[in-house]
């Protein structure tokens, strides 16, 4: 779970430097499976790999998407 969040970390501020906004990164319903990865059984434990993989995805889909507009 540390690593998801660590990771989480690490994709928003690089996002955060390609001009995506705060608020577009915190309303990311993945925060919540982040949050509640703690409780994951020992045997669903790839379900972890899963979210980070569904991370690196959305944090991407964000920074093309764009965020800051050049004036």
């Amino acid at each position: 779970m540390l690593k998801l969040v660590l990771n989480f970390y690490k994709l928003g501020v690089n996002a955060l430097n390609n001009g995506v906004y705060l608020e577009r990164i915190l309303d990311l319903p993945l925060r919540d499976k982040i949050a509640r990865s703690k409780y994951i059984d020992e045997s669903k434990i790839d379900t972890i790999d899963e979210i980070e993989e569904e991370l690196s995805k959305e944090i991407q889909r964000l920074i093309v998407e764009g965020g800051v507009v050049d004036v």
